[in-house]
């Protein structure tokens, strides 16, 4: 063969492969656990299945217990200055709170050489981001960072997918967007 011929052979099987790797990221092929991105390991069964994903434990509903008053309820006495809202700024006692948490990662085997600041990301003209993206393939599982409380599940216009998880003392809240679906049972 001529060395034309050769080029020509290796350009076809290059764009051979493309077309075949864009096919299966168009049908999303290459999600862990689809038949098309399944190995020989998978089909042969000698694959060991992953670990259970950690789920939080939702608190058991008690039901209120029910006093019987005899009169009308005494009227509260106000003492003391009145207090002011909080501060939507956090202090230097929030960060040393955080410092003393043990907060895990919501993605199994993520690098941390791969995390890219997008806190300060403008979005648009003017809006800044204000939220860190973690980047992962099409169906990777989304682990709660600690234990605590689902507070909301919904739709945003930005954030696709979302819920919002309050720590197990409702002080610090966790927010996770871009979902491609939520767990079973949430």
């Amino acid at each position: 063969m001529r060395a034309r011929d050769v080029g020509w052979l290796l350009l076809g099987v290059l764009l051979g492969a493309l077309a075949i790797y864009y096919l299966l990221w168009r049908t999303d092929g290459l999600v862990p656990g689809h038949v098309l991105g399944r190995t020989t390991a998978d089909w042969r069964g000698k694959r060991e299945p992953l670990p259970p994903v950690p789920t939080i434990p939702f608190p058991a509903s008690r039901p209120s217990p029910v006093v019987n008053s005899p009169g009308p309820a005494p009227t509260p006495v106000v003492t003391g200055e009145p207090t002011s809202p909080p501060s939507a700024t956090p202090s230097f006692g929030d960060f040393a709170g955080l410092r003393g948490r043990s907060i895990g990662f919501p993605l199994r085997g993520y690098r941390l050489a791969d995390l890219k600041d997008t806190f300060h990301e403008r979005r648009g003209s003017s809006r800044l981001h204000e939220a860190l993206d973690i980047l992962a393939p099409r169906g990777t599982p989304v682990l709660a960072v600690g234990d605590g409380r689902v507070a909301k599940l919904f739709e945003s216009k930005q954030g696709g997918l979302t819920v919002y998880q309050f720590d197990d003392r409702e002080r610090y809240a966790y927010y996770y967007a871009h979902l491609d679906r939520y767990a079973e049972g949430l």
